[in-house]
């Protein structure tokens, strides 16, 4: 099977790459190869037309604008219909070493893809391969002190009058009687 590699570079944005958890959608057996890894990389109109003339790729493969203008496509390591099984992809930084945390929108990257023909179809399909980050930004999940530090931000003054009593609640004493 003809394989070709390509390279994607800029910034990604939903990257659900090690040593996130893969989103299968189903429980694999312990042991499987079967998942689903992705992330979006930038990529302009141009590019993406001249990869869908070149290597047929399918109608599907499509590009996402964020709300700052920019466009990106999806490439992803995840089992197709059942003909393939990738491994999940490298993920790095630009020293060669294991990513150990998630990756968060904004950071930037180069986005190895493998193009592989798709069994008894005609066209391609790209396989991610490997993302060496070259600007990490940490993705937090909202827990944690920065939460802690947002809520000590916030002013009950400020607030419309029935989210102030939610944050300040006073304790309903009529009802300690029945105890």
């Amino acid at each position: 099977m003809n394989t070709e590699k390509i390279t994607f570079k800029g910034k990604v944005q939903w990257a659900k790459v090690p040593p996130a958890t893969p989103d299968f959608g189903y429980e694999p057996e312990p042991g499987s190869l079967d998942c689903f890894y992705r992330i979006d990389i930038e990529c302009d109109q141009k590019r993406l037309d001249e990869l869908k003339k070149r290597y047929s790729l399918p109608s599907l493969t499509s590009l996402k604008t964020d709300q700052e203008g920019n466009t990106y496509i999806r490439v992803k390591s995840t089992k197709v219909r059942g003909d393939y099984n990738f491994p999940p992809p490298v993920v790095v930084d630009i020293n060669g070493n294991p990513i150990e945390v998630k990756i968060a929108n904004g950071s930037e990257a180069i986005v190895s893809v493998d193009v592989r023909p798709i069994k008894g179809r005609k066209g391609h399909a790209l396989q991610l391969k490997t993302v060496l980050v070259t600007k990490l930004i940490p993705f937090n999940d909202g827990g944690g002190d920065d939460f802690k530090d947002l809520l000590a931000q916030v002013n009950p003054n400020e607030l419309e009058e029935g989210y102030a009593q939610d944050l300040n609640p006073e304790p309903d004493v009529s009802t300690t009687d029945d105890w």
